[in-house]
């Protein structure tokens, strides 16, 4: 998939970089939280879910090029597939908690 310019291609990384920040952080909150009992494997999934999200991310940025100004599809298209994975995770556990 071409992209005309790197200006565009260093705004989509800019974009997953902020991203990334963020879910890092709650990643880290949630690692230091003593989740009560009841909550342990919601906890687990939690967490797994917020690394599998965090890792299929960083997939996501390593896939654009921005030397050669082209997106790599088929790692791309993969990464956001496990990416939307991951988030629907991370909603089913939240659902759970509320």
């Amino acid at each position: 998939m071409n992209v005309r310019t790197t200006k565009v291609i260093k705004k989509i990384i800019a974009k997953y970089a902020l991203i990334l920040v963020e879910v890092k952080q709650i990643q880290s909150y949630f690692n230091r939280l003593d989740s009560p009992f009841c909550f342990v494997h919601e906890h687990q999934f939690m967490l797994k879910a917020l690394s599998e999200y965090v890792k299929a991310t960083e997939d996501i940025v390593s896939a654009i090029k921005v030397e050669s100004r082209v997106f790599t599809e088929e790692p791309y298209f993969i990464a956001l597939k496990e990416q939307n994975n991951a988030t629907e995770k991370i909603s089913k556990v939240a659902k759970l908690l509320i």
